[in-house]
């Protein structure tokens, strides 16, 4: 075994390889449950990296304050994306 950090993707890969290759083992063949315990995990965390890339896209795909404020300025003009602003001041300092 190498003490050589795994890229995320491999990470995940050997989640998977593991998850998939002590899915068939009998209970006969887990050693107190650790092995079976691994497994869980295993699985568990490839479940919970997925559900991360899929949110992390979703939230890529939104639109930043700062071009929604951009739109209003367009669409309504500089006065309006100012009242906005102005009607919530937290904007101001969000991207």
């Amino acid at each position: 075994m190498t003490d050589t950090p795994m890229t995320p993707d491999a990470a995940l890969a050997r989640l998977r390889q593991y998850g998939e290759s002590t899915s068939t083992w009998s209970t006969a063949t887990y050693n107190g449950g650790t092995e079976k315990a691994l497994h869980q995990i295993a699985v568990s965390l490839a479940g919970e990296v997925e559900r991360l890339r899929a949110l992390v896209v979703d939230l890529e795909a939104r639109p930043t304050v700062g071009y929604a404020v951009w739109c209003v300025g367009q669409s309504l003009g500089d006065e309006a994306a100012e009242h906005l602003l102005d009607l919530n001041p937290e904007l101001r300092s969000t991207p």
